[in-house]
This record gives structure tokens, C-alpha cells and sequence, in this order.
């Protein structure tokens, strides 16, 4: 059997094994694909993903060889609206995990993240999606905004975030999945595009053992981190910081390290210190200025070892994460506006 038959084995068994137990995955557990039905269970979960960017008429058309009974497209919608919005995640994990992720060096899982926007199904009454017609469309249209996580070296993706377009929160996307894919049998090293720094951000890496590379524009660069950065065009530098949530001098602990003092207000999200109190965060940062062409020059801000990865490695392994590619929209058509996480309902039912 070749790979590619293995593979869509693989996830025709998942479904399978999924469709014994329907129920664990319906809204209403004991009634939900209890009734023999053209699109049951499994019917559903496989057209869900053969979806390609035809109408659901042609689609089902499609799929049910243009037959006359074909189900209307008023029964399918029943049907889908009957799943969990974890089923699709829960299928997602299950079908990743016949598979091992290559590691580089033996040891570091590469995981890029980064984020786009997708348009689906128009509607006016969604406000946390919706766009009014404008210079570009007469009607208006609905957008998400997708933040996927993708290994560089297995080249398949491991999680995502779906989010309404005006809640786009990209920082938040990357901690929830820095949370989630921070495991005890790998090191991973999250590879981010401009858009994703944040103290938040590093802080989450950091405090689950794990390794990012950001790459940074100079002047967010030192609007984040302050400007006591070296001039020159080129360099590769440790730095520390304290954050605090307080602005208030005379309560910082280390009043002689002024310098290296960074205040988080309100406003920005920092899981790690509570706002008005006096508690302090230390940081430690990595900061490469790197040419990149006869005049080009990129930033990285990581915290990965400079005993083991020279700058060199560094822009390589930066690299490499051109390798995500922006498809994700097949995440964000079958998870609607839902996270990528298993929610605790699926583990209950189970219990």
C-alpha cells in the first residue's frame, strides 16, 4: 500500500471508529443520528471534508452521483448543526497522531505559525464577522480570521485558532496553542512572523520550557523593549528586562536596575502579573540583527541559546518557515468559529 492509501486509510478508520459512538459527538446525545438517514453520521463527517468551493447544491450533487434522491441542502444543514463543534478537532488530533513528527536535532519540534483571513457563508446578523457592502461589494460579506500552527519538518499542520474577524486576537491565538502543544517529549520552538510579539507571547514560551524565533520591525522592536539597543547594523545581544504592572518607582524591587524596567498597562494582556500589583517578571531576550540581502536586514527577538545556535542558524531556521502555507481555510470551513482545543463535554461523555 502506498502512503498516500495509508494515509486516507487512516482517516476513513477515524471517522469509522468515530461513527460507532455518534452520540459522544451530537448536541443532544440521545437523539442526535439515531434515525437511519441518507447523510448519517459518517456520510456527514466525509462531506464535510470532500467539500470543494461549489454550492452545497452542486456539492451534494456531486457526492451522491447527481442521484434523484440526492438530500436537499436543508437536510444537510439539519444534519451539521447536530455536531459538536468539537467533533471536527477531535478528528483533526486523532488522525495527526498516527503519524511522528520529525524533530530536528533529535530534540526540537519546528512549529510557524501565521494567520489569514478567509471569507464563508454571508451573514448581515453575525456583527462579530460581518462587513457592510462598501467601495468593493454591494452586498457585504463575513470573514474569519485563521491562526494555524504548522511543522516545518513533517510539513502537515498540528493545531489552529479559528477567530471572527473583528475579535481578531493574534497574540491570544499563539499563547492558546503554545499551551497546547507544549509537550514532555519534545522541545518546541515556535517560528512567528512580524504581528506576533508580545511580552505575553515570549512569557508563555518561556514558562512551559519551550523556544520561539519572532521576527520583529526595529522600530516595534524598540518601542517593545526600549532603546537602550545597539546602533549598528548588525549584532546579536542578551538583554534582560523586569516587567511590572505598577508604574510607581518607589515600589519596583531593583530601584539601581531602572534601565531594564518595562510597564504593561491595563490595556495589554499579560497572563503572569495581575494590573495594580506589585509583583515583578523578569525576562531574559535574545535580540539578532541580521543582513539578510546587500541591503536588507531582519530582527529576530527568541530565547533560544546562543551556545548552540549561532545567528547563522538562526536566519535559516528562520528560513524555513515560509514553508506554512496559508491554507487553512479547510480548518476554518469545518470548524466554523471554533478554537482548535477538545472541549471537556467530548471527556465527560466518555467518562
Amino acid at each position: 500500500m502506498t502512503f498516500a492509501n495509508q494515509v486516507k486509510q487512516d482517516l476513513l478508520q477515524d471517522i469509522a471508529d468515530m461513527a460507532e459512538f455518534p452520540w459522544l459527538f451530537s448536541k443532544n446525545s440521545e437523539t442526535d443520528f439515531s434515525r437511519k438517514r441518507k447523510i448519517d453520521f459518517q456520510s456527514l463527517l466525509h462531506f464535510c471534508i470532500c467539500m470543494e468551493v461549489g454550492t452545497t447544491r452542486h456539492e451534494l450533487l456531486k457526492y451522491f452521483a447527481f442521484d434523484s434522491s440526492t438530500p436537499s441542502n436543508s437536510a444537510f444543514i439539519q444534519q451539521r448543526s447536530k455536531l459538536l463543534p468539537e467533533t471536527f478537532p477531535f478528528l483533526f488530533q486523532q488522525f495527526n497522531s498516527h503519524y511522528q513528527f520529525s524533530l530536528y536535532k533529535e530534540k526540537y519540534q519546528l512549529l510557524a505559525c501565521d494567520g489569514s483571513a478567509f471569507s464563508f457563508t454571508r451573514n448581515p446578523l453575525d456583527q462579530d464577522s460581518y462587513f457592510a457592502p462598501d467601495g468593493k461589494t454591494t452586498r457585504g460579506y463575513n470573514q474569519v480570521h485563521v491562526v494555524a500552527l504548522f511543522d516545518l519538518l513533517s510539513k502537515r499542520y498540528c493545531d489552529c485558532v479559528v477567530q471572527p474577524i473583528r475579535k481578531k486576537n493574534e497574540f491570544l491565538a499563539l499563547t492558546q496553542m503554545i499551551d497546547q502543544n507544549c509537550t514532555t517529549n519534545t522541545v518546541p520552538i515556535f517560528i512567528a512572523d512580524r504581528g506576533f510579539h508580545a511580552f505575553n507571547v515570549f512569557a508563555h514560551a518561556i514558562e512551559h520550557n519551550a523556544y520561539f524565533m519572532v521576527r520583529a520591525k526595529d522600530i516595534n522592536m524598540r518601542r517593545l523593549l526600549g532603546s537602550d539597543l545597539p546602533t549598528e547594523e548588525c549584532f546579536d545581544v542578551q538583554i534582560e528586562r523586569i516587567l511590572t504592572r505598577s508604574n510607581a518607582k518607589r515600589k519596583r524591587l531593583h530601584p539601581e536596575l531602572e534601565e531594564q524596567y518595562r510597564f504593561i498597562c491595563r490595556d495589554v494582556t499579560f497572563d503572569y502579573i495581575e494590573h495594580g500589583s506589585g509583583d515583578e517578571y523578569p525576562i531574559s531576550l535574545r535580540i539578532l540583527r541580521l543582513n539578510i540581502s546587500d541591503s536588507g536586514y531582519e530582527t529576530i527577538i527568541t530565547n533560544l541559546p546562543a551556545e548552540e545556535f549561532s545567528p547563522e542558524e538562526i536566519k535559516a531556521l528562520y528560513g524555513l518557515r515560509w514553508g506554512i502555507l496559508c491554507a487553512a481555510f479547510c480548518y476554518a470551513h469545518l470548524l466554523g468559529r471554533e478554537p482548535l482545543k477538545i472541549n471537556a463535554s467530548i471527556t465527560q461523555r466518555c467518562a
